[in-house]
Parts: structure tokens; C-alpha cells; sequence
């Protein structure tokens, strides 16, 4: 990767109540594991860097990057916030081959798959490689580093999918779409976003 080049991605932050109701979860899982001895075996995420991820582009050339905020752009026009709910963290993708800790976000409307569909049409107009085949919306909280265990990743897989950690869903909102850089650091990835489309209160 030359020195111009950026690993970029499009997403949704969490933002107010739906940020706060999170990291709650969160916190009631970073306890839990760290009572039962596995708080070393996650990597939790801070709340500034949670989010999700609509299309993951990889390494990126400034000249990409301003063709994926002129397609953005364009897509974006005037949009109203887009409803979601939230489920406490799970294992991902399984509880057998844990991985990481993320909230499932649903989309009841299709408001959030029908974006995602609208952007993918218009990124492939510009013939760039994107990285989402699948689409599940989701935020991750936590990631279990490969030198972890097969019984600690067991472990923390109990733990997430004990009654004590299972709640009510909740309800809330994406209110913005950012073009985000992902900037490595000693203590886990910073993603600063490059350009932000607001949505309008609905």
C-alpha cells in the first residue's frame, strides 16, 4: 500500500440513547468475563469507535476516495433517519467459532437494506472492489484476539448467551452515513470519518 493510500469504509455511528444502551451491554459483559477470569480474552471496543459497516473498501487511493464521496453524495440527496432495534451483543458468527461480541441492529422497515442496495449499485458503477457479499447489519463490541484460547473463546461464548445477559431489545436511530479511515494505533483502530451525510429527523 503506498503512502496515499488509506483503508476506508462507509458507516452508520451510534449515536444518544442507542450509543449509551450499548455500551451498557457492553459493560455488563466486560464484568461478567472478568469475574469468570476472562478479561484479558476480549478486546472491547470504545464508544467512539463503534459502528456499522455498510461497504468495506479496503485500501483506497485519494482519487477513490473523492469518486466514492461524489457516488455517496448523489445516493444520499434528502433522507429522513432511518429506525432500527437492537439485541444484547452475541457471539459471532457462532458460539462454536466465536470471534467477537456484536449487536444484531434489524431493520423492519428495509429502510437500511434498501441504502444499502442503493449504494452498492452506485459504487459499482465506479469498479471498486467491495467487501460485503452479505449483508447483516450489526455492531461489533468486542474481539477475541487469535491468541486466545479454544477454551477461553469457549468461555466468553457462555457467558454472552447466559439468561443473565440476554434483555429487552431496544429501539432507535441512524441519523448519519460517514465515509470513514481506518488509522491503526497501539491500543486498537481509530476511525475518524473523511465526509458525513446527515439524515433528517423524521
Amino acid at each position: 500500500m503506498d503512502s496515499s493510500s488509506r483503508v476506508t469504509f462507509l458507516g452508520c455511528a451510534l449515536s444518544g440513547d442507542t450509543a449509551r444502551q450499548a455500551m451498557r451491554w457492553q459493560g455488563q459483559l466486560a464484568a461478567a468475563c472478568a469475574e469468570a477470569g476472562q478479561g484479558r480474552a476480549v478486546r472491547w471496543l470504545s464508544r467512539s469507535t463503534l459502528h456499522l459497516t455498510l461497504h468495506y473498501f479496503g485500501a483506497t487511493r485519494p482519487a477513490d476516495r473523492e469518486r466514492i464521496q461524489s457516488a455517496v453524495a448523489e445516493v444520499m440527496g434528502t433522507r429522513e433517519a432511518i429506525s432500527i432495534r437492537l439485541r444484547p451483543p452475541t457471539p459471532f458468527p457462532t458460539p462454536a467459532r466465536i470471534r467477537g461480541l456484536l449487536i444484531e441492529v434489524q431493520d423492519a422497515e428495509g429502510h437500511l437494506h434498501r441504502l444499502h442496495q442503493e449504494l452498492a449499485a452506485a459504487l459499482r458503477s465506479l469498479r471498486l472492489e467491495t467487501r460485503d457479499a452479505r449483508f447483516r447489519p450489526h455492531v461489533t463490541v468486542g474481539r477475541i484476539p487469535r491468541r486466545v484460547s479454544r477454551s477461553q473463546r469457549q468461555a466468553v461464548a457462555a457467558i454472552a448467551a447466559s439468561p443473565d445477559m440476554q434483555g429487552e431489545a431496544i429501539d432507535g436511530w441512524i441519523d448519519a452515513v460517514h465515509h470513514y479511515q481506518s488509522v491503526q494505533r497501539p491500543g486498537g483502530n481509530v476511525y475518524p470519518p473523511l465526509a458525513s451525510w446527515p439524515l433528517s429527523s423524521p
